[in-house]
């Protein structure tokens, strides 16, 4: 596994476990009813491994002009000299399916980021984009080809301003070698089908960079410092006319990637600028008023979880290390939720509803309240409308929050030097959700709407991609298939855009496969996907009855033409 992996990896270590079955509560001392899950679990289906084709980012799956389908994967490695470990791979032929049976010699672009002539090459001087040490290193994320040139347009993941804390001046391998960096997304284009790539501009930036989007011991004078924007999933939403890129902003402990806080943004772009720099904007508070070039972006999807219809404004102030959480809870009541550094004796303290002081130790596995040492406590948060328990399992402290209205579950393992919060007048614990973390979106034809898959195991669903923060639970997989994730069609094994009754993931890191497809929905199941019939011209459902013309621009289409 190479360096690069291992630093990435260590990101999502360090970001709070996600449970994906609720499993047996331990008797609390304050008793309280959790819903049962109100929705389905998806059907698994076998499918064999990738056999080439792997990377260190999600996988993009594309159909280029001339009908051919392509694989592009992409691997940046932190390597001190350019001995061909940095590429962007595109292998071809009908669908994955038969791609994956025979992989043969892919078209390669060597990304080495001090090789002249690739994208990361000195950037501020060929492109006007400001970087301080002129080490970007780049991946390729997601394809659109432009109908009217035949040219790629696609997002970029760059690595940048390597070990930005350090002192004594050292030479840009040493600081490449650390693994630690900033990080923004750009975007490029290709008029050779990535043969060669040149870069148009940022797409998102950090808010906390300065005018040289570097990050500072100035910017970040504390112990907390924000890595950039990353993580980042591209969609193209061809009905409405957007660029959809979703990212997420990481707030870590200096100076490296131990998390304090990861949430996720969605910008979008009108698919007519062509990816222009500036012409992304950002959806924060219900609107898509602000710019994604240091954007203080909104929290996609509640971070209370699923069924929640509440979100919250993160308020980061790196000169103090202050991360407030901020907003009005299920209940009407305003929250304020901060964070707390566990020490290295393992001891947090916390609240129940009525009030009486709970102390778990992380560090011993235990728990105790106003009547001595208890096995767990649950209690049922109302500003959360969930169902919170604190327990030890294997000597571990383990906070669970259980959504009371669908029984959505997220857990997390605490333990010394990580963060935990609570609210800071009532104190109450919290456990920040991603219900939408580096997910990959398709607009699903078998109900009408836009669906939402990613590494929490859930699946979501949405009328409108514009309105990102209307997406519902619709059921939960069995099991995931790991990192850098993306989805395809599985039954055209080439469109990552649309999805049907069915979907494949994929991870790009270990090639694992696994094929769902939609489950019945039991009388208890209040959250699933139902089919929605395709819809003829005056909005009628479409009938095997009927007669119809199918037309594209105007044009009718013909059988046999």
């Amino acid at each position: 596994m190479r360096k690069r992996w291992k630093a990435k990896l260590a990101v999502l270590r360090a970001i709070p476990a996600i449970v994906l079955a609720a499993g047996t509560v331990p008797f609390g001392t304050q008793p309280a009813s959790a819903a049962a899950e109100k929705f389905p679990t998806f059907v698994q289906h076998a499918v064999p491994s990738l056999t080439s084709g792997t990377a260190d980012i999600a996988g993009t799956a594309f159909v280029d002009q001339d009908g051919e389908f392509h694989w592009m994967y992409s691997v940046s490695n932190y390597e001190q000299a350019d001995d061909g470990g940095s590429w962007i791979k595109y292998n071809t032929s009908t669908d994955l399916g038969k791609l994956n049976t025979n992989w043969g010699t892919p078209v390669t672009y060597n990304s080495y980021w001090n090789r002249p002539g690739t994208i990361n090459y000195k950037i501020d001087e060929t492109y006007g984009i400001p970087t301080p040490y002129q080490d970007d290193h780049n991946d390729g994320i997601g394809i659109w080809v432009d109908p009217d040139t035949g040219y790629w347009y696609s997002l970029t993941n760059d690595e940048y301003q390597f070990n930005p804390f350090a002192t004594g001046n050292p030479t840009n391998n040493q600081r490449i070698a650390t693994g630690v960096h900033n990080n923004r997304v750009l975007s490029m284009y290709s008029t050779d089908k990535g043969k060669t790539w040149n870069l148009i501009g940022q797409v998102a930036t950090s808010p906390w960079n300065d005018s040289d989007e570097a990050v500072t011991a100035n910017g970040f004078p504390g112990k907390t410092w924000s890595y950039g924007v990353a993580g980042t999933r591209f969609f193209v939403d061809n009905v409405n006319g957007y660029f959809y890129v979703l990212y997420n902003n990481h707030i870590n402990w200096k100076t490296g990637y131990s998390n304090v806080l990861t949430y996720f943004h969605l910008a979008r772009s009108p698919i007519s600028a062509k990816m222009a720099e500036g012409s992304w904007d950002v959806w924060y508070n219900g609107t898509w008023t602000r710019s994604a070039l240091k954007g203080y972006a909104g929290w996609i999807g509640s971070p209370m979880g699923a069924g929640s219809d509440h979100n919250l404004t993160v308020n980061y102030t790196p000169e103090t290390d202050d991360l407030r959480l901020t907003g009005i809870g299920m209940d009407n009541s305003s929250l304020d939720i901060g964070y707390t550094k566990v020490p290295s004796s393992g001891d947090f303290t916390f609240k129940d509803p009525a009030g009486s002081t709970y102390t778990a130790n992380t560090v011993s596995g235990t728990i105790t309240g106003p009547g001595g040492s208890v096995p767990s406590v649950t209690y049922s948060d109302p500003a959360l409308d969930a169902t919170v328990t604190v327990y030890v399992e294997s000597g571990a402290v383990w906070i669970k929050q259980e959504n009371n209205a669908t029984g959505y579950v997220t857990s997390v393992k605490v333990s010394a030097g990580n963060p935990i919060f609570k609210d800071a007048v009532t104190e109450r614990l919290f456990v920040p959700v991603n219900t939408q973390y580096e997910n990959a979106f398709s607009y699903n034809v078998y109900s009408g709407k836009y669906r939402s898959v990613g590494y929490d195991g859930y699946v979501y669903e949405t009328d409108d991609l514009g309105k990102p923060d209307t997406f519902r639970l619709v059921g939960k997989l069995p099991a995931t298939v790991g990192s850098y994730m993306s989805q395809i069609d599985s039954g055209s094994l080439t469109n990552q855009q649309v999805s049907g009754y069915s979907f494949r993931a994929i991870s790009d890191l270990s090639g694992k496969q696994i094929s769902y497809s939609l489950p019945e929905p039991d009388a208890g199941h209040t959250y699933y996907s139902s089919y929605n019939p395709p819809k003829d011209n005056d909005g009628t459902d479409i009938s095997p009855l009927s007669a119809y013309t199918v037309s594209v621009g105007g044009s009718d289409l013909k059988d046999g033409t």
